[in-house]
């Protein structure tokens, strides 16, 4: 791919549309295109994430390990993004990634995102406000449905 395509590939996901066009030109331009047939594992559950998987092209199945075996959890297409956190912060890998059918994945790096939070402190300011809000997104999402799992666990008691 171009780095206008890759530039406009980063474009669709809203934390990069925080990045203005020189900064999105350093991660297009230094980030990792792969390609992964099917069958090949692109990260397994438990190991560390090193940045952010973007789906180009193919099927990524999202597995997850259970005491009976591996479990398809989810299957993502093109235009999706895996391990978003990764290139904030070390934190493992919640699931197995595996390729379905022969996929092309754009992978951003903690070490390159961290450069561009480096270099262009103003911009981390922001970003760091957008996980915040999202943060606590989620959060109200989850208090919101607490009550719903208090009565399946009560009624199941």
């Amino acid at each position: 791919m171009s780095l206008e395509q890759n530039i406009a590939l980063l474009q669709q996901f809203p934390l990069f549309a925080i990045l203005n066009n020189e900064q999105l030109q350093l991660l297009a331009f230094n980030g990792e295109m792969r390609r992964f047939r099917a069958g090949e594992t692109l990260f397994e559950e438990g190991s560390s994430g090193s940045g952010a998987v973007i789906i180009v092209s193919g099927e990524i199945a999202l597995e997850r390990r259970y005491e009976d075996g591996m479990v398809e959890e989810d299957t993502l297409v093109a235009g999706k993004m895996i391990g978003e956190l990764s290139m904030i912060t070390n934190i493992n890998r919640a699931v197995t990634a595996r390729a379905l059918v022969l996929s092309e994945v754009f992978i951003i790096s903690r070490q390159l995102f961290r450069r561009v939070l480096n270099e262009f402190p103003d911009t981390a300011a922001q970003i760091h406000r957008f996980l915040g809000d999202r943060l606590k997104n989620a959060m109200g999402d989850l208090t919101g449905i607490l009550p719903q799992l208090d009565d399946n666990v009560d009624g199941k008691l």
